[in-house]
């Protein structure tokens, strides 16, 4: 799992500087109207949830070390995991919308066959990442469990 992590964490930062990229060409493609904004909204919010994700990642790393040792979770655990849940739910409607957009978009050319070869990673990559997510919280109450009973039979011990 610790080699999944490390895929996300750099999957994500490909993914947080080609949302960099598009933002800075979002201007020159829409050209200022009403698209310009929904667009600028949607790059600025996949790049806030992208560096809070990374940082969820960071600071849960810990948790897949070898040795069991458990460290309570920090306050804002849970608001990095939502954020990493939602960057994951973003990405796969990202990925789901730009294949729709190019079926539909190129219906004689063969953007669609890009289009699915592009995004369909990006749709993989939300779903693994949700998983990472779901298989951690798991091993951190496995974790909290073991630490609670080695900590009761201490203090019978004393």
């Amino acid at each position: 799992m610790r080699i999944l992590k490390v895929i996300l964490i750099v999957f994500t930062i490909l993914l947080l500087f080609f949302m960099s990229l598009a933002l800075f060409h979002l201007e020159e493609t829409f050209g200022g109207n009403s698209g310009y904004f929904i667009a600028l909204i949607f790059a600025v919010l996949g790049f806030i949830l992208s560096l809070l994700t990374i940082g969820y990642h960071v600071k849960s790393f810990r948790y897949y070390r070898k040795s069991k040792a458990y460290k309570k979770e920090s306050k804002g655990a849970f608001f990095l995991r939502f954020c990493a849940v939602g960057h994951s739910v973003y990405y796969m409607l990202f990925g789901v919308l730009s294949i729709i957009g190019g079926l539909m978009s190129s219906q004689a050319s063969g953007g669609a066959i890009i289009s699915i070869i592009l995004f369909v990673p990006v749709i993989l990559f939300g779903i693994f990442s949700i998983y990472e997510t779901i298989l951690l919280r798991k091993r951190i109450k496995r974790l909290e469990n073991e630490q609670e009973t080695k900590d009761e039979i201490q203090a019978i011990g004393s």
